[in-house]
Order: C-alpha cells, then sequence, then structure tokens
C-alpha cells in the first residue's frame, strides 16, 4: 500500500513511477479537451483498439518499455501518426490529434 499520492504504490507491478506530479495536470488538461479519458494498466488493449480505429489516440506517460515496442509496432502498421518523446509517447488517428494532445502536454509543463 503507498503512504501518500507522490510515492508510486509498491503492489503495482511494472516500472515505478512517481506519477502525481506532473501526471496529474496532464490528466485533467486531458480530460477538459476530450470526449473521454481512459486510464489503465493494460495499455496493449488500447493500442490494438487504436490500431483498428475504435480509439482516436493514445497518450502514455512513462509507459514500460515491453508495451511501448508493441505499441510501436500497431502504430508503424497503421499509419497512425506517432510523437514519442524521453517520458511520453502520444499516437493518434490524425496529425492534428497528435499536436492537441502533445500541446496539453507542453501546456502543463510550461
Amino acid at each position: 500500500m503507498k503512504k501518500n499520492d507522490t510515492e508510486p504504490d509498491p503492489t503495482v507491478n511494472g516500472v515505478a513511477v512517481n506519477r502525481f506530479e506532473t501526471a496529474t495536470p496532464i490528466d485533467r488538461l486531458i480530460e477538459s479537451r476530450c470526449k473521454r479519458r481512459l486510464e489503465s494498466w493494460c495499455p496493449t488493449r488500447y493500442w490494438v483498439l487504436l490500431s483498428r480505429g475504435r480509439l482516436d489516440g493514445v497518450y502514455c506517460y512513462h509507459p514500460d518499455r515491453e508495451e511501448q515496442r508493441l505499441g510501436e509496432l500497431f502504430t508503424a502498421e497503421n499509419g497512425l501518426f506517432p510523437a514519442n518523446r524521453t517520458d511520453v509517447y502520444v499516437a493518434a488517428t490524425t496529425a492534428e490529434l497528435r499536436e492537441n494532445s502533445l500541446s496539453c502536454i507542453s501546456e502543463v509543463r510550461v
């Protein structure tokens, strides 16, 4: 069990991320600009939905490298619009949506 909101939860498998300080403001901004925002511990499922056109975009904050490789493969094979940064990965069905997602991230970090 985690001690507070700024410490990673040790019961979660995967890369421990001290996510709340940075991720929470990005999440709130994306929520304010999108119809829906999903949060998942299993992003592989959503890579498939994105590649099949069931989702418009995916935003990953500190993605696990193993899961990220699969997402990059789906992105490349399906002609999606990716943007990969050190701690963030965005893929979308249109270049405009990708840029809007990246602007949310940049806006929070300024």
